[in-house]
């Protein structure tokens, strides 16, 4: 399938320099020109949907009063807060198998809570944080804020389970519950309740307490 030319083409404070390459998932990349001088390889979906619209500095005029205004702290924690703590969590959970094992983590800039909301924005109601490529790290040009669908259908091996309120993957979910993945997988296609997937020993454990 030819692609869409971007080249020339104005998305918020960003010109479309050249098409750089595509990514694992085919999704194109573009190198494009910040108003400020900045230059960014940036995802063709993220610049056509106007999730990323400058380099960050457009966001970064506002970020100091976004933090007054919203009172985005530790102990108020809001739902744009929550996202950054989540994100940072998992990729800095040495036992996560889910992440560590893909090597998955978010940039160096986004150690800081006031550059990720610069560079995010607000978290829409019913939305979560998620990555364009799913292979791919936590940083501005590959994650978006979507709905438990989008995620889904972005991840088309994965489970977006609602576990006590809070939207988890299955390799999430595992990861906190100490779950077999492959059981949990198996057991969830095959139609199980959550609850009874959850609870329910396996088999081989069942023979070795025996």
């Amino acid at each position: 399938m030819k692609r869409k030319e971007l080249t020339g083409q104005v998305f918020g404070r960003y010109t479309v320099l050249e098409w750089v390459e595509k990514s694992k998932n085919g999704t194109s990349k573009w190198r494009c020109k910040c108003l400020c001088g900045n230059e960014k390889v940036v995802f063709a979906t993220a610049l056509i949907s106007g999730q990323s619209q400058s380099c960050g500095c457009l966001a970064a005029e506002n970020a100091s009063k976004r933090l007054i205004t919203h009172g985005h702290t530790s102990s108020k924690r809001s739902p744009t807060y929550i996202s950054w703590c989540d994100m940072r969590a998992r990729c800095n959970n040495k036992d996560s198998k889910y992440y560590a094992s893909e090597g998955i983590t978010y940039c160096s800039e986004w150690e800081k809570f006031e550059n990720f909301l610069a560079d995010m924005g607000e978290r829409p109601k019913g939305k979560t944080l998620d990555r364009i490529d799913p292979t791919g790290n936590y940083e501005p040009n590959n994650c978006r804020w979507s709905t438990n669908k989008e995620q889904a259908n972005n991840r088309k091996h994965n489970f977006i389970i609602d576990y006590e309120g809070r939207p988890l993957t299955l390799g999430q979910l595992c990861d906190e519950l100490k779950l077999q993945y492959q059981l949990m997988h198996k057991r969830l296609t095959k139609g199980w309740d959550l609850a009874t997937a959850i609870t329910k020993p396996s088999q081989k454990r069942k023979k070795q307490n025996v």
